[in-house]
Parts: structure tokens; C-alpha cells; sequence
């Protein structure tokens, strides 16, 4: 499969993930190592505390308790080199507060680093 392609259909996955709520769909597009630079945030990685990942899942479950999400991506490049891959582009949140109320919209600029796992196909490292 083409590495575009294939990076392409794994943010698919991420967006699909929000939209319908689902942490472990979101969770399977990040590999179980990953580096978390969140803006405004504390940044979590492998080597120290508690995971990327465990933090993450804690996030989702949160902003689903609290929100119906509706999440749109616009990837402006994708850049690869050999089993590495630079993206980014923006995402684009629309948060819908389950106790009623204004959705809010959230809009960020976005860097990812993924890199090719041969079992699993493109995960997010960075």
C-alpha cells in the first residue's frame, strides 16, 4: 500500500475515533511509546511516569463524559522518509456540551511524527 495512502487512512482512523467517541480506536493510532506535547500541557513520554498513553486515554474519557465531539481534519503535507513521516495541518473541533449549551470550536495547528510499524501499519510517535 502507498505510504500516503497509508498514513492517510490511519488519520482517518483518528478522526473516526473522535467522532464516534471510541478511546481505543483513537488509542491504536498512537504507538504504545509515544511522546505527548500537548500545548499547554504537561508533556508525557515513555521514559518517565506515568505513560503517553495512560494520560491520553484519561484525556479522552474525560472530553467524552463531557462532550459529543465532531472532529475535521485538513492535512496540508505529509513528507516521508523512510520509515518516518512528517504531517501536518490543522484540526478542527467542534465540542457539543452533553449539559446543554453553546458548542464551543476549537481549531489548532498540528505537527505529527509517525513512524512505519511493520505489523501495525503508521503510528503516531510525536
Amino acid at each position: 500500500m502507498d505510504d500516503i495512502y497509508a498514513n492517510n487512512a490511519a488519520k482517518t482512523e483518528l478522526r473516526e475515533g473522535y467522532n464516534t467517541a471510541d478511546v481505543d480506536r483513537i488509542l491504536a493510532v498512537f504507538a504504545d511509546a509515544f511522546t505527548d506535547m500537548s500545548d499547554n500541557l504537561p508533556s508525557f513520554h515513555s521514559s518517565s511516569g506515568p505513560s503517553a498513553k495512560t494520560v491520553l486515554r484519561a484525556r479522552l474519557e474525560r472530553l467524552f463524559r463531557e462532550y459529543t465531539v465532531e472532529l475535521a481534519l485538513t492535512v496540508m503535507e505529509i513528507k516521508i522518509a523512510g520509515g518516518l513521516a512528517v504531517e501536518h495541518g490543522w484540526h478542527q473541533m467542534k465540542l457539543f456540551p452533553k449539559l446543554g449549551g453553546e458548542a464551543e470550536l476549537r481549531r489548532t495547528r498540528y505537527v505529527e511524527i509517525w513512524r512505519r510499524d511493520a505489523q501495525q501499519g503508521w503510528r503516531i510517535v510525536l
